[in-house]
């Protein structure tokens, strides 16, 4: 396993996390701790409306080739870093979460060993669309 701040387990369910375990609730209340967890400027980067312009703003291509909504999780550290891999792990399935931290570890490895610097953990972003309710939509 690689160390790096961006990949570590933050899981607060181990194994069993995930969705199953989940309502939307209290997804909607992970989002407004990671968001408490920023500055302003920090919130400012995070938030979009939540419309098909915005949304659409979306790629797995190179960072060099696409533009990227939200934070960098390379910019996020200690409270706030946590908050969103608490956030994460609770918005996707258990297996879902693990393959989003393998994938994460996967790039942080070429960048390390195979010396590819479009790649890397701190490269991944989040972004929060609309507000976080249980009764309106957002993502």
């Amino acid at each position: 396993m690689l160390p790096d701040k961006n990949i570590q387990a933050y899981s607060s369910h181990g194994e069993q996390g995930g969705a199953g375990r989940t309502t939307t609730q209290s997804v909607e209340a992970l989002a407004e701790e990671f968001m408490a967890a920023l500055s302003a400027e920090e919130l400012e980067a995070l938030q979009y409306d939540f419309n098909e312009a915005s949304t659409a703003v979306w790629s797995n291509l190179p960072i060099r080739d696409a533009a990227r909504h939200g934070l960098r999780l390379g910019d996020l550290e200690g409270k706030s870093l946590k908050a969103a891999h608490a956030l994460a792990e609770a918005a996707l399935s258990a297996e879902g979460y693990k393959t989003m931290t393998e994938i994460i570890r996967a790039d942080e490895y070429l960048r390390q060993d195979a010396g590819g610097m479009q790649w890397g953990s701190e490269l991944y972003y989040i972004a929060i669309y609309g507000k976080p309710s249980a009764n309106t939509p957002w993502m």
